[in-house]
């Protein structure tokens, strides 16, 4: 491609990037008065080397792409990832590469460092760099219901940040989570409070299910996009509270239904659901995923591929993998393409072992 015209941000540059980001995917509020108060992190100047952007003649950004690095706890599994969030270009300057120059700069820079590329969205320029849709959640959805539980009591946080290290307790107790600071949990729930807060039509609330005066669950909720529907952005906790989380919901944001989604292996909350008819259904995880490192994600998954089938992968090179030994009859084949899409297709999908991944919807995710 020549001399890259991509480079990596500096502290400087990122409230510039922010306003960029505005100008692009929230143009109804003033340049940074959107993006950078709902993703506080990602715009953040201690993230600002994971902000990659290319520069008019001027100096002026006018494109860019953010990064955000993470490690994912899945039920036992970690995971090394980095998230891939507000792709943004200004309309006088696309069709000119820019964003594909930048997504080949940063699999070359995280490569080494995480096993992992999560993406916020499915455009055809993510699948031609090998992102592929992944994972089955399921989407509960709740309607006006007789539910009560008298031993817990709901409100609302009226001011998040100050329930954030209770907020940060119950959050660490879920197992499928991104690992998150108190300091970053503290922005992600303060964050909530922004005007068009993940481009719904008002911002979040923080709910909070409290029983005997201990907070057991608690769920970020807000209006969904299209129709009556509120959704549970995040939850955590108790799953029973988790219901009273969900009347409450309907009680004060006049919704028609309260939607969320939950991990098909959780069969606490499953088996409530059917006790009491909830109705829900199989969902795609949210975004797509590329392997960066192969290496080094068999180095993390390879203890939980183990338990479940006995056996243990090698890695040959490029994009393929072996079993170490003869595998029983029930493992998935191998992928017979030799490339990054189906060998991420088989790492993370019902087409081979299935990874269980967390829920990328939530807060932590860009």
């Amino acid at each position: 491609m020549g001399t890259s015209r991509a480079r990596r941000a500096r502290p400087e540059d990122v409230r510039a990037l922010g306003e960029l980001s505005d100008r692009v995917f929230r143009p109804t509020l003033p340049p940074g008065a959107g993006m950078p108060v709902e993703f506080p992190r990602l715009f953040h100047a201690d993230n600002a080397g994971n902000l990659y952007l290319v520069e008019d003649s001027a100096g002026n950004p006018v494109s860019m792409v953010g990064t955000y690095p993470s490690e994912l706890v899945s039920n036992g599994i970690r995971l090394t990832a980095v998230s891939i969030g507000s792709v943004a270009t200004l309309p006088d300057h696309r069709g000119r590469g820019y964003a594909t120059e930048m997504l080949e700069m940063i699999i070359e820079d995280h490569s080494p460092h995480h096993s992992i590329m999560l993406v916020s969205g499915g455009r055809g320029l993510y699948a031609r760099l090998g992102c592929v849709e992944f994972g089955t959640l399921l989407r509960a959805w709740w309607e006006p219901a007789d539910w009560s539980d008298t031993r817990v009591t709901c409100r609302e946080s009226a001011y998040p940040r100050g329930d954030a290290s209770m907020l940060h307790r119950l959050y660490q107790t879920e197992a499928y989570r991104v690992l998150r600071t108190p300091i970053e949990m503290e922005s992600y729930v303060n964050a909530t409070t922004a005007p068009r807060f993940r481009a719904r039509p008002a911002p979040g609330r923080v709910l909070i299910a409290e029983r005997e005066d201990t907070a057991v669950a608690y769920a970020v909720a807000a209006p969904g996009r299209e129709g009556a529907a509120i959704n549970f952005l995040e939850w955590a906790g108790d799953r029973a509270g988790l219901l009273s989380l969900a009347q409450y919901a309907l009680r004060q944001m006049q919704g028609d239904r309260v939607e969320w989604r939950f991990q098909p292996g959780d069969r606490t909350l499953g088996g409530l659901l059917a006790a009491h008819r909830i109705p829900h259904e199989p969902c795609p995880n949210q975004g797509t995923i590329a392997l960066l490192n192969p290496e080094r994600l068999l180095n993390e998954v390879n203890p939980w591929i183990e338990e479940q089938t006995g056996q243990r992968l090698t890695w040959q090179q490029g994009y393929q993998v072996a079993w170490s030994g003869s595998p029983p009859a029930e493992v998935p084949s191998l992928p017979t393409e030799p490339s990054r899409a189906a060998l991420t297709r088989w790492f993370f999908s019902a087409d081979g072992v299935n990874v269980p991944l967390v829920d990328t919807g939530g807060l932590s995710y860009i």
